[in-house]
This record gives structure tokens, sequence and C-alpha cells, in this order.
């Protein structure tokens, strides 16, 4: 563990794509491999860790770090095409991957490839591998997942396979629930520039084109095809930036070397939203035993009352708070994405403070949880008293003993990722958070995903934008608390009703 974070180890890694969503979901990971030098400039600028330029058949496995997870792609023709072993290279490439495995003992693995052409459960060569890893002490899940149900716009099918020591836990794998909206290209693709740069005639006989439709979903994207989006009067040709969001790579995710190669490493990558839902239940494992024996202990408590605070005292308004200046959410000085995030963050502290003070107490920043295991930007313990967030039991029979809050410095739509980040926090003590943005383009779709969240027993979310955070503190200035009340209890309505 590093720092309590299950830490991996990449290989085959490529441009990074299933390491990112790894990494959003908690991991850390400490080193890639991968023998593409263009790929490897591409992992050091996205991924916080160390990259070997080499190909695995060259790597001694005591170089290697020792981690908690290895994962790798696999290359499918070992499990759709019958020929001889000794001159099939993903054979190869297989078994020097195993060796680095049984050489390791990973708690657990995850190795992903294209979704084989034939039946690959009928395959001698799968049935291997899995007996492989049964036989170095994994049980061992497998599943084809496709994106199109993940909330990435792309109808494209990856095998999965996990495995698990059996004596790091009995615990079965789950793999993701599939999502139950389809994510078409025009949401993924709404803030880029699709201005007139191409005409229909040169590429309608062109069996290398393939022509996209704006309201429906990509089929599975590949490095040797050009990619258009039909405008009726003209055709606008992808770039590799464009290829890059359909596989759910963020805008600012930096792809080094020229068009084809980015297009290339875009391509055959792991797309990372999907990675992230993979790595998410992997996640679930690695707190399992810890949290059997904090909820055995008699000793146990939630983090979050640690403090060495009575709750039940100063119940009553602090009035030198109601006298402070009023702070103000100005998006428009800030910097949108990572560069600005901690001054959003701070400003949005600051406003939740002077609108709630009078409910929440022990507001803090960047609060660790689980012994350091996850981290949220903003936490405060629910007040005894009046209003809003104590009906949130009374009234409704939701856990609030704590409010957890994730800021969103960007515009645009918020991501099923942005929700599940949020999720993550929620515990037996507290059900309750609030994601804060600076402007939601799809309000509609964010009230829906906050009602399946609702349906589904994970929890209950509100999404505040600047605006709503503008108009709440309007309220305050004047101390119109009822009104404050009433604002928020419209939002959860909509939540709820």
């Amino acid at each position: 563990m590093n720092g309590n974070r299950p830490t991996v180890v990449s290989l085959l890694c490529g441009a990074g794509g299933m390491d990112y969503g790894f990494k959003l979901a908690g991991f850390k990971v400490i080193l890639g491999v991968d023998r593409d030098k263009a790929s490897c400039d591409t992992y050091k600028k996205n991924i916080d860790a160390n990259v070997y330029n080499t190909d695995i058949f060259q790597l001694d496995p005591n170089e290697l770090p020792d981690s908690d997870v290895i994962i790798s792609s696999i290359i499918t023709p070992s499990f759709s095409v019958t020929r001889n072993v000794q001159n099939d290279v993903s054979v190869q490439y297989l078994d020097t991957i195993l060796k680095i495995i049984s050489f390791k003992q990973p708690k657990s693995i995850v190795l992903e490839c294209v979704k084989p052409s034939r039946s690959y459960k009928k395959n001698s060569q799968f049935d291997e591998l899995l007996m492989s890893l049964e036989n170095l002490g994994y049980n061992v899940f497998y599943q084809n997942l496709n994106t199109i149900n993940y909330n990435i716009p792309q109808n494209k099918s990856r095998l999965v396979v996990i495995g698990v020591k059996r004596d790091f836990t009995n615990v079965r794998y789950e793999f993701p629930i599939p999502q139950t909206n389809t994510t078409t290209l025009s949401e993924i693709l709404s803030d880029i520039d699709l201005s007139n740069n191409s005409t229909v005639a040169p590429i309608l006989n062109n069996r290398r084109s393939k022509i996209l439709n704006l309201n429906g979903v990509s089929n599975a994207i590949v490095s040797n095809m050009h990619y258009y989006l039909d405008f009726n009067t003209y055709l606008k040709k992808l770039t590799s930036r464009e290829i890059g969001l359909i596989q759910s790579f963020p805008k600012e995710y930096v792809f080094e070397g020229n068009e084809r190669s980015r297009l290339r490493q875009i391509c055959i990558a792991f797309p990372p939203t999907l990675a992230y839902h993979v790595a998410k239940e992997l996640l679930i494992l690695f707190d399992f035993d810890e949290r059997n024996i904090m909820d055995n202990s008699e000793s146990n408590s939630l983090d979050l009352y640690k403090a060495n605070v009575n709750l039940n005292e100063n119940s009553e308004m602090d009035e030198t708070f109601l006298k402070q200046s009023v702070p103000t959410l100005d998006l428009s000085e800030i910097q949108s994405g990572k560069d600005g995030a901690y001054i959003f963050e701070d400003r949005a502290f600051e406003a939740l403070e002077y609108i709630f003070g009078h409910q929440l107490i022990l507001g803090e920043k960047q609060y660790n949880l689980n012994d350091g295991r996850k981290r949220v930007d903003i936490i405060f313990n629910n007040q005894l008293g009046e209003g809003f967030f104590i009906s949130l039991k009374a009234l409704f029979d939701i856990k609030s003993g704590v409010i957890f809050v994730e800021c969103k410095n960007y515009t645009g739509e918020l991501k099923n990722p942005d929700f599940d980040q949020l999720c993550g926090r929620f515990n037996r003590h507290s059900e309750f958070g609030i994601l804060i943005c600076r402007k939601i383009e799809n309000k509609d779709k964010a009230l829906r995903t906050c009602k399946d969240i609702a349906h589904n027993g994970r929890g209950y979310v509100l999404v505040l934008d600047a605006d709503d955070i503008s108009y709440l503190i309007s309220l305050r200035k004047k101390e119109d608390y009822p009104a404050i009340d009433k604002y928020m209890l419209k939002l959860l309505n909509n939540l709820l009703f």
C-alpha cells in the first residue's frame, strides 16, 4: 500500500487509458511499461508515475516494484485464431505477463483485450489462461463489457479478466452495473468547434472513411479509418482530440507524437471511463478487510467524528458569525480546469460557510476518510437545531450526520464519474452530498442521474451551480433563512418526487 492507497504496475500501458481510470478511482499508479516511445511520452504527461520505455520481453521482473495490482493488455489472436503456439507472438506476450504475475504475486490482476472474434469460452488457450491464474492462487472473474453501457458514445466490447488472490480475500469481484442512459456523440462533442473544414466529395467512395451521426453513437473506433460528422451541407473530419473524447479521454489529456501516432494511441487504449468503473468495483475488495475490523471493534468511530468537539454545545447561532463579510463565488476570475481547482474550492467553501453557517459546523477542506484511502473536497457536520439539513433525517429519513461536498471546476456536462466519486464517500452514517460546479449544461440529465442514484439506494445528491450559490448568498445577505430552506427543499423535492 502507498499511503493506504492500493498500488498499480501497468504492463503494455500504452497511452495510459486504463491507468488514468484506476487513478481516478483512487488507486496509486506507480509504474507503466511500454515499448512505444510516443506512448511513453504521453504517459509521462498525464500519469503521475514512472514509465519504462522497453519491451516486456526484455524486462527483468526484479526491476519491477512490488504492487497490489498488475494491469495489462493482452493481444487477442491467441484467443481467436488457431496457430502454432511457438510462432504466435500473442501467446509469447501472454506467457511473459503470466511469468511476471507469478514472480510478483500481486493481490489482484486485471487483463483486458478486444472481444475475440470467435467463442473464446470454448477456446483452449483461453481455458489455459484461466487455469494458469487459478493455479497461481487467484479466483478468476471475466466478462465482456460494452462501452455503450457506461456513458461512452461508442459501441465497443472489451473482454476483462479479473484475478483476486485467494489468500487476500474471498469476496467475489462484481463487474460494474450497466448504466441505463445512452450518451450520444453530440453530448460528448458539445463544446467542440464543428465549423466547416471539409467537403463531402473526396470521401464518399473511400472505404477507409466512416460518417457518424451526431445524435447517435460511433461504432468501435479504429486507427486505420477516417471519421466524419455529417452536417447535411458539409462533413467535419474528426481530429485526434475529438476521437479522444469519444474514447472518454478528458479534454486536458495531452497526447504526444504526430497526428497518426496520436490516433493510434487513442484507438488502441482502454477507455478511461470504463476503466474507472472496473477499478471502483475492485477498490471495494481492498477496503473490505479493514471495514470488517472497524465494524467489529468496540472502539469503532467514524473518522469525521474523531475531533475533540462536543457537538451538543453552542447550539444557538453564533452572532459574530452572522456579521462576517459576505463572500462571493465569482467564477469569472477563476481559470477553469485543474489550475483553478483550489481557488474554486476555497470560494465554494467560503460561500457554504456563509449560507449555511447557522446549520452546519466543523467545516473542513480536503478531508481524509478511512485513514487516507479516500478524500473529500469539503465536509461539514450537521449541527443540532432547525432548518433544511436537520429535516433530511427528521422528515425524509436520510442519514446526514455529515454533509459531503465535491467541487467541479469546469463547464460542461456532469458525467457519471463525477457522481460516483461523491457517492463513494457515503457510508452508514451519512448518505447525502452536494456537487458544486460552475455551470450545469444539461440540468434535466443531471437531475435524472440524481434520481437514478436515489432509486438504486446509493444515496442522495443535490447539484448546485454558480447561479444557485449566488441566489442563496443573496438570501443570506437579507438573513432570509426560511427562504434558504424553502429553496433547498424544492431542490430535494425535485429529486425525490
